[in-house]
C-alpha cells in the first residue's frame, strides 16, 4: 500500500490492490504503510474524478471536537472499493468545497452520518442520500442495548478490525496542538475501509427480517432530516424566558412563605431546618468553648497577680486573651435566629420531618430503587398518590401547596436563567436541539447538554415556555399533533371493535362506572342513580380511573390498582377484571405479544415496516436452551405488552416526517421541519404559503391511514402561530 503525501501537505492518497484491501480487513498484521510525497495536486482531482464514477462513497471526518459551529475539520477520508483506494484530504490547506459536487451527488456511507452531515453542512456541503451503518445496526438490534460503535459492530458481524483503528489518536485531534503524522492518515482511513463490507453484511439481515423499507426508506433519509433540524434551530426569545423564570421563582417564594406561615407555629422548625440547627449547635458549642477558655485565662490572671508577676509579657498576653474571649461571648450571645427563615422546602429530610411533627399519617411513600420497599418520600408520584388517597385529610391544604411548590421548583431548577446561558448558541444566537435514532422503544431521543443541544422532549408543554421558540421574520410555525394515537394503535393492533366503540364516547366514565358498580356489589352496597360517575359528577372517581384502562392493558397488578383507587387488593382485582371483560381482544393481543417475546426473544411491531424489538436476555436463554430467570421473564412479559403500540407510533411519525420532507424537496417549498416531540411535528413556513399547514395536516393523516387498516381515522390537530405552541 502506498500513501501519497503532497509537499504542502494538502491531501493524501491511499492506493491499493483489491487483494491488499481484502488483507486489510481480514489480516491486518500483513500490511505495511509507506509515505511518499506527491509533487502536485493532480492526484486529488484524479481521485475525485474516479470517485465520481462510483455509485457510493464511504466518508469519515476527523475534527477538533463535537461542535460543528466552533470546531474545525482536519481530515476527510473518501473511499469506494471499486477502485481500491482511499482519498484523504487535508482540509487545513485544501478548500473543502472542492468536494461539494462529489459528496452531494452520491450515496454516502458513514457510521453516524449526522456527525459528518453537521460539520459538512456548516461548510455548505449537504449530503443528499445516505446509508448509515450505525443506524442500520441500531435498527437491526433495536431493544438489545448492544453498543453500535463501529468497532463493536464489526466484531458482532464477525468482521476483522481495520488496521489503524486506534482510538487514542482522537486525543491528538482535540489536543489543540495538532501536527499531522502518518498515524492520523491511517486512522482516518481505517473507518471508511470497512463500511462497504459492513453494509453488505448488514443487508443479509435486513433482507432476512424484511427491514429494507424501514431502514432504507425511513431511517436513513430521516437521519439527514434530523441533522437539518439540528443546524436550523429556533429563534429564541431569551427575555421572555427569563421573565417567566423570575415569575415562577416569585411564585415559589410565595408558596414557601405560605407553608411557613401555616406550620412554623406548629413545629420546632429551628431543629428541623438543618442550617439553623447547625448554626444553633455552633453557637452553643462556641459559648461553651469560649467560657471554658475565659475561666482558664482568669485563673491564669489571678495566679500571676498573686505571684507578683504582672510585669511579665505573659500577663499582658493573658489580659489581651480575656478581652478577646469576653468580646467573643458577647458576639455569640448577640446571635438571634430569624424567625422568618422557616423550613427549607427543597430538602426532603426537612419536609418529611415537618410532616411527621405535624402528625401526617400516612406519610407519602414510594418504592425505593435500592431496597424495592415502600418508604417515606416526597417524589411527584408519592405526592400524587397521597392527594388521591387522602381527599378529606386535614393536612391536604398543606400538601396541595407543597405539591405546587415542588412542581414550580422543578421548573426553576430545569428551566431558569441558567438554561439560557447553557443553550443559546454563541455563533448562531439560536437554540438548537438534536435527535438520535437509538432508543429501545423505537422513538427518537433528544438533546445533548454536553454539546449545548437542548432536549426538546423536556420543554414544558405550556405556552409560557413554548412561545419563546420562534422563527425569523416572514415565517410562521405550524404545530401538528396526532390526537389519541396510543388508543388508536391499541384498538387497531388488536382489531378490537369494542374498544373502538368505547373510544368514541366518555370512556373514562364508562370504565369507572363499571368498576365501582362491581366494587359496590362486592361490598353488598346497592348502586343507585345518584352514584353514577360522569365528567361533572363524582369527578374524583373518574379522575382516579383515568390511568386504569391503559394500566390494565399494559399489565397493571391488583396491588397497584388498589393503591391507585384507594381500595383493597381484592377490590383492585375486581376493578381490573371489569376492564378485561370489556376489551378481551385488546387483552388477548398484548398477552400474545408477551408470549411471543418469551418464546422467540423479539416482537414485530407491525407488518408495514416489520420493525422489531429484541429482548436479548430472553433470546440468549432460548438459544442456550436454558430456563429464563424469573425477573428476566417478568420484565420481558411487561415490556412486550406495549412495544407493538409504541413502536408502531414511532414508525408512523417518522414515516410522516420523511414523506413530507421528500415532498418539500421535490417541489422546493419554502418550509422545513424544525422539531418533533413524540406524536407532534413542528414546521416553519413562509407566511405567503397560507395553504401549507393544512396540506401537511393532510399528509400526516394520510400516513396515519396506512397504519390504521381502514378501522379508524387518526386525526392530526393543527395550530399556527409565530411561535411553537402546544
Amino acid at each position: 500500500m502506498v500513501i501519497g503525501l503532497s509537499c504542502q501537505p494538502s491531501f493524501f492518497y491511499f492506493k491499493t490492490k483489491f487483494r491488499m484491501y481484502y488483507n486489510l480487513i481480514t489480516n491486518r498484521e500483513d500490511l505495511e504503510f509507506n509515505t511518499v510525497k506527491i509533487a502536485d495536486e493532480s492526484w486529488l482531482y484524479a481521485g475525485i474524478n474516479a470517485l465520481s464514477r462510483c455509485d457510493s462513497i464511504a466518508i469519515d471526518i476527523e475534527t477538533s471536537g463535537l461542535n460543528p459551529w466552533t470546531d474545525e475539520i482536519f481530515l476527510i477520508a473518501l473511499y469506494n472499493p471499486k477502485f481500491d483506494w482511499c482519498l484523504i484530504v487535508d482540509t487545513q490547506t485544501v478548500d473543502i468545497l472542492v468536494l461539494k459536487d462529489l459528496i452531494e451527488s452520491k450515496l454516502i456511507l458513514a457510521h453516524n452520518v449526522q456527525f459528518e452531515a453537521s460539520f459538512l453542512g456548516v461548510k455548505g456541503i449537504h449530503i443528499k442520500r445516505t446509508y448509515d451503518t450505525m443506524i442500520a445496526e441500531a435498527k437491526l438490534t433495536q431493544g438489545s442495548n448492544f453498543s453500535v460503535a463501529l468497532i463493536h459492530t464489526l466484531t458482532r458481524r464477525k468482521m476483522s478490525i481495520p488496521f489503524g483503528m486506534d482510538k487514542d489518536v482522537i486525543q491528538d485531534f482535540i489536543s489543540g496542538d495538532f501536527h499531522l503524522e502518518e498515524k492520523h492518515i491511517i486512522y482516518n482511513a481505517s473507518d471508511v475501509l470497512a463500511l462497504h463490507a459492513l453494509k453488505t453484511a448488514q443487508e443479509v439481515h435486513i433482507n432476512s427480517f424484511k427491514l429494507g423499507y424501514f431502514i432504507n426508506s425511513i431511517h436513513n433519509p430521516l437521519a439527514l432530516v434530523l441533522n437539518r433540524i439540528k443546524l436550523e434551530g429556533f429563534v429564541f426569545n431569551s427575555d421572555k424566558w427569563i421573565t417567566e423564570a423570575k415569575k415562577i421563582e416569585e411564585i415559589c417564594i410565595q408558596h414557601a412563605n405560605s407553608l411557613n406561615d401555616k406550620v412554623m407555629h406548629l413545629v420546632d422548625w429551628q431543629n428541623i431546618n438543618s442550617d439553623v440547627a447547625r448554626a444553633k449547635e455552633s453557637k452553643e458549642k462556641g459559648i461553651i468553648r469560649t467560657t471554658e477558655r475565659l475561666l482558664k485565662l482568669n485563673a491564669t490572671k489571678h495566679r500571676l497577680i498573686s505571684q507578683g508577676k504582672t510585669h511579665l509579657k505573659s500577663f499582658d498576653t493573658t489580659i489581651e486573651g480575656i478581652m478577646k474571649a469576653e468580646e467573643a461571648l458577647k458576639e455569640y450571645e448577640a446571635v438571634v435566629f430569624d424567625n422568618k427563615i422557616g423550613i427549607n422546602w427543597s430538602s426532603s429530610k426537612q419536609v418529611l420531618a415537618t410532616f411527621e411533627e405535624l402528625g401526617m399519617k400516612p406519610l407519602p411513600t414510594s418504592k425505593s430503587a435500592t431496597t424495592h420497599r415502600m418508604q417515606p418520600s416526597i417524589s411527584h408520584a408519592a405526592r400524587d398518590a397521597w392527594l388521591l388517597d387522602n381527599p378529606e385529610h386535614e393536612l391536604k391544604p398543606i400538601m396541595e401547596i407543597f405539591h405546587e411548590l415542588k412542581n414550580k421548583l422543578h421548573l426553576v431548577k430545569s428551566f431558569g436563567e441558567a438554561w439560557v446561558e447553557k443553550y443559546v448558541n454563541p455563533v448562531t444566537g439560536r437554540v438548537h436541539t438534536s435527535f438520535r435514532q437509538d432508543a429501545a422503544t423505537g422513538r427518537l431521543t433528544s438533546g445533548n447538554a454536553n454539546e449545548g443541544l437542548f432536549n426538546s422532549q423536556q420543554i414544558p408543554a405550556n405556552n409560557e415556555y413554548r412561545h419563546c421558540f420562534g422563527v425569523e421574520e416572514g415565517y410562521a410555525v405550524a404545530t401538528i399533533d396526532y390526537s389519541g394515537a396510543e388508543l388508536c394503535f391499541m384498538a387497531v393492533t388488536a382489531e378490537d371493535d369494542r374498544l373502538i366503540e368505547l373510544s368514541k364516547g366518555d370512556m373514562h366514565s364508562y370504565f369507572a362506572n363499571k368498576g365501582w358498580e362491581a366494587i359496590y356489589a362486592s361490598r353488598n352496597i346497592p348502586w343507585f342513580e345518584a352514584d353514577i360517575i360522569s365528567s361533572s359528577r363524582h369527578k374524583d372517581k373518574r379522575t382516579g380511573y383515568k390511568p386504569m384502562m391503559f394500566g390494565v392493558v399494559y399489565g397493571l397488578r391488583d396491588k397497584k390498582a388498589a393503591e391507585t383507587l384507594n381500595i383493597t387488593v381484592k377490590e383492585g382485582a375486581i376493578a381490573i377484571n371489569t376492564i378485561k371483560k370489556e376489551i378481551p381482544k385488546t387483552i388477548a393481543m398484548v398477552e400474545a405479544a408477551s408470549e411471543f417475546a418469551i418464546n422467540n426473544g423479539y416482537v414485530v411491531h407491525n407488518t408495514r415496516t416489520n420493525s422489531r424489538r429484541w429482548f436479548m436476555d430472553a433470546y440468549a436463554a432460548i438459544q442456550l436452551d436454558k430456563e429464563m430467570p424469573f425477573m428476566v421473564k417478568a420484565t420481558v412479559e411487561s415490556t412486550a405488552r406495549n412495544t407493538r403500540i409504541q413502536g408502531s407510533q414511532a414508525d408512523m411519525i417518522m414515516e410522516a416526517i420523511v414523506t413530507i420532507d421528500r415532498w418539500l424537496n421535490i417541489y422546493k417549498i419554502d418550509a422545513m421541519i424544525i422539531g418533533t416531540v413524540h406524536d407532534e411535528i413542528i414546521y416553519k413556513f413562509n407566511k405567503k404559503l397560507t395553504w401549507f399547514p393544512e396540506r401537511v395536516q393532510e399528509f400526516m393523516e394520510r400516513i396515519a391511514a396506512l397504519y390504521m387498516k381502514g378501522m379508524l381515522k387518526l386525526r392530526a390537530d393543527l395550530e399556527v402561530m409565530d411561535t411553537w405552541t402546544k
